[in-house]
């Protein structure tokens, strides 16, 4: 404030009056949001103040003026003046600043680099930001008249307690806690641990957390081809009479290929229809299911849809063989069905597909996630018994491995990659952009763990409602969205999984065949070998009971010997004809 008309002393006290009633005004300003209640609010006070005012001098008023961003500077520009009777004039507003931002206030603002939020480049030996965070800080600056300085935390961490007895933080947390800085804008998780250091302001971003892996090599599997159209307990169930499954529910299975071929001995042998003299006559001439072997060979070709040589003429054996049949052509149409899907579409599945299926690899497969982050906190303190499983899972890890909580996601991205038997738990975001670029990487079926992104600021800061309003007004503009589609990667599909294609079957995708093939000739060869076997086996022992009955013949006398002659004669002749 100046003298309208002359200098005067008494600018010392009036400045003095309107000092105190500006600090007092301000008070009490942070909870009113109108302009105008502020100004009739300021305008009370004062006349409150300056009824105490004794005037000493002979000045007659005094100017009010209010520090403006011009465009020469930061200057004062007059907004009224008060006379000595202690009536105040205002020509317009006292604190223009007051609804248009923070005139150019400087903000000292903290993050750290995280795709696709916030991304670091160094350009000639400086490094500048970008990302979905830094389009959104650059907004908030042109709205609400600030400017800002970035910088990073030191230890490059995001926000982990390093006293719980004190509750003191390290990080982008640990900057506000101390009040090292005045903002962090990153893609900063509001989490219950870090509420009472630090305020949240309005969530920009819902995420969820889940686990990258790499794909199995599918050419490792492919040697079971012609069993895969089928899950375990059909197979079984097609070959054994019956199979107790392993786990919670068990299931028997009784129809099977050796049931029906028992069943069909059974009935055929017993069968009172072959009793009568021309029904077993034939039966005899001509052969028939009344052997086992024979029961076995025709139910295994039905199956296979080329039958066997002899038919059941009882109507029991004629009944039971009409359904078997039917049930074999609908075994084969739904195998040659799924069989061709299996050859022509690769169907490529995770390892697991939740946290509880990832625990019980524990011995085989490792996880880590990015360190000094919520994640770190939140499964080794989870109520949840399986994030708090493998929570302990992967700080067990770090003691041998400390890359497990390495800082940065490329790192683990690059050892997913490396790594058949390594999972990185990390955001559904990041982990979709690493998929978008690798083919060879999958992420698991389950989403847990929800995740809140925010902007921080220091506890119980005056600018969290500020920058809380201007960010909801920015969300209903629908430029998050627009932000997303500039930053987030274009989809990359991988070849021949979005668009179907003719593609030649490969020698790899029919092994399973030949190898069928293989074992065919393998047991046919030992059967061979066990029928030569027994063949001269039988007729060493024929030898050598002929031998044995002629030398007792012999010894004996009771023949001979042209009748020995003739015996050997007729035995030699009955081996011939054998």
């Amino acid at each position: 404030m100046r003298q309208k008309d002359q200098p005067s002393p008494c600018m010392i006290d009036v400045f003095d009056i309107i000092k105190k009633t500006v600090l007092d005004t301000q008070k009490e300003y942070l909870s009113i949001n109108s302009h105008e209640a502020f100004k009739r609010d300021f305008l009370d006070m004062y006349q409150k103040n300056v009824q105490s005012w004794d005037p000493t001098s002979k000045c007659n008023a005094y100017h009010i003026d209010t520090l403006l961003w011009t465009k020469n500077g930061r200057q004062f520009s007059s907004v009224g003046y008060a006379d000595i009777n202690g009536d105040i004039v205002v020509n317009s507003d006292i604190f223009p600043n007051a609804k248009h931002g923070y005139n150019q206030r400087r903000f000292l603002i903290s993050t750290l680099e995280y795709a696709p939020f916030v991304f670091k480049k160094k350009v000639n030996n400086s490094y500048i930001y970008e990302g979905f965070c830094i389009d959104l800080l650059e907004e908030l600056a042109h709205k609400l008249n600030f400017t800002y300085t970035l910088t990073e935390p030191d230890d490059g961490n995001w926000g982990t307690i390093t006293n719980e007895e004190e509750l003191t933080f390290n990080g982008l947390v640990g900057q506000l806690q101390r009040e090292e800085v005045d903002i962090v804008a990153a893609p900063i998780a509001s989490q219950a641990e870090r509420s009472p250091v630090m305020d949240f302001s309005y969530s920009y971003y819902y995420e969820y957390t889940t686990v990258l892996v790499k794909k199995p090599d599918i050419n490792a599997t492919k040697w079971r081809t012609l069993l895969d159209p089928f899950k375990v307990e059909v197979l079984v169930a097609i070959g054994i009479i019956r199979l107790y499954m392993f786990g919670k529910c068990r299931q028997d299975y009784r129809i099977s290929l050796l049931a029906a071929t028992v069943l069909v001995f059974l009935l055929e042998k017993y069968n009172p229809f072959y009793d009568t003299p021309q029904h077993k006559e034939d039966r005899m001439i001509q052969g028939g299911l009344h052997e086992l072997h024979s029961s076995f060979w025709y139910v295994f070709g039905a199956l296979l849809c080329q039958g066997g040589v002899h038919l059941p003429q009882s109507t029991a054996g004629r009944t039971l063989i009409s359904c078997w049949w039917l049930t074999c052509i609908i075994i084969v149409g739904t195998y040659c069905g799924n069989l061709i899907a299996f050859l022509t579409v690769t169907k490529e599945k995770p390892p697991f597909n939740t946290l509880a299926e990832m625990l019980q690899l524990k011995n085989t497969y490792k996880w880590g996630t990015v360190g000094g982050t919520s994640w770190e906190m939140a499964f080794p303190s989870s109520s949840n018994p399986t994030f708090r499983a493998t929570g302990k899972a992967f700080l067990e890890f770090s003691k041998a491995d400390p890359t497990i909580l390495h800082q940065s996601p490329p790192y683990h991205i690059n050892r997913v990659k490396n790594d058949e038997k390594y999972a990185w738990i990390g955001d559904k975001t990041s982990i979709e952009i690493a998929m978008a670029k690798e083919c060879s990487l999958v992420s698991i079926k389950e989403e847990f763990m929800p995740l809140i992104y925010v902007f921080g600021f220091t506890n119980n800061s005056p600018h969290t409602a500020v920058f809380s309003e201007q960010m909801i007004k920015i969300h209903e503009g629908g430029l998050y969205q627009i932000w997303k589609r500039k930053w987030w990667p274009k989809s990359n599909f991988c070849a021949g999984n979005s668009i179907p294609e003719a593609k030649p079957i490969s020698l790899m995708d029919v092994q399973s065949a030949f190898y069928v093939c293989l074992i065919g000739i393998f047991l046919g060869s030992i059967a061979f070998l066990v029928e030569y076997c027994w063949y001269k086996y039988s007729s060493y022992r024929q030898k050598r009971r002929n031998y044995s009955s002629s030398a007792v013949l012999d010894k004996q006398g009771d023949r001979p010997t042209d009748s020995r002659k003739t015996t050997t004669s007729d035995h030699k002749n009955r081996q011939t004809h054998l």
